[in-house]
């Protein structure tokens, strides 16, 4: 399962639990990339964006956009880190892609920011462990997909 705030998670279980009076299921999941245990109700899990791992056609898309040109931004940061955090808000892994050869092709030619760094990197690792999933293999597989991939970016 994908969340998207926390990328790729594990589903640990489903429990009950009681607030104000009101019973609910709730899924327990496990962060890869952070140790950290989220619970989302049941009834809501779809509504705040929680998907499956992409399948090997949606893998294939995401190499080709890692591989593909850097898209238009604008060249205001304060209007680039606003459509990078919207992009990286979704669950969708094309935008997530569409971040990291953005960003990885902007700081080959000019220096990323900070903040842009840590989006990078947010991104990237998201990505990773999302793809590693869909391998079904650890995250160094993915990782070296998708340097290759951006490293054709550049080309």
């Amino acid at each position: 399962m994908v969340y998207p705030h926390h990328g790729a998670v594990t589903v640990r279980g489903i429990r009950e639990r009681d607030i104000g009076g009101v019973s609910r299921a709730y899924v327990q999941l496990d962060s890869r990339s952070e140790e950290l245990t989220i619970e989302v109700p049941v009834d809501s899990a779809e509504d705040v964006g929680i998907r499956p791992v992409m399948g090997a056609r949606e893998r294939s898309a995401i190499f080709d956009v890692l591989r593909g040109e850097a898209s238009d931004e604008p060249e205001n940061w304060s209007r680039r880190f606003k459509m990078i955090e919207q992009k990286m808000s979704t669950s969708d892994p094309a935008l997530l892609a569409d971040v990291v050869r953005n960003l990885y092709q902007r700081n080959v030619t000019s220096r990323l920011s900070p903040g842009e760094k840590r989006m990078y990197h947010r991104a990237r690792a998201a990505l990773i462990t999302e793809i590693a999933l869909s391998i079904g293999d650890g995250d160094g597989v993915a990782e070296v997909a998708i340097d290759e991939c951006l490293e054709k970016s550049l080309r």
